[in-house]
C-alpha cells in the first residue's frame, strides 16, 4: 500500500480570491456582533454562531458565515436575513 500525499488546501479563509475581504466585527442595529455570538436569522429555525462577515468588492456583496448550533453545520447567509443577536433569558419576578 502506497503512502497518501497530503491535500494542498488554502490555509487562509478565501486567500485565493483577492477580491474578497474577511472582517469579524458585524454592527448590528443596536449591537456589536463578534465571533462567538449566537445570531438569529430569518426563515431559519434555531440559533447560529458568527464566525465572521465575507465582503465581495468585485460584485458588492456580503454574507455571514457561521455555524449552526444544533448540529455544527458550517452555513452562510446574505446580512439582510439577519434577525439579530439573541438575547439573554431574564428571571421574571415572583408575584407572592
Amino acid at each position: 500500500m502506497t503512502k497518501r500525499s497530503k491535500s494542498q488546501k488554502v490555509r487562509v479563509p478565501y486567500g485565493h480570491n483577492k477580491n474578497i475581504t474577511v472582517s469579524y466585527e458585524l454592527q448590528d442595529k443596536n449591537s456589536l456582533i463578534v465571533p462567538g455570538d449566537k445570531i438569529l436569522i430569518k426563515r431559519e429555525r434555531g440559533s447560529f454562531t458568527f464566525l465572521k462577515l465575507v465582503e465581495n468588492t468585485e460584485k458588492n456583496v456580503l454574507w455571514i458565515d457561521c455555524t449552526s448550533d444544533k448540529n455544527k453545520d458550517f452555513r452562510s447567509f446574505y446580512v439582510d436575513r439577519l434577525k439579530g443577536k439573541v438575547k439573554p433569558k431574564r428571571a421574571r419576578k415572583k408575584n407572592v
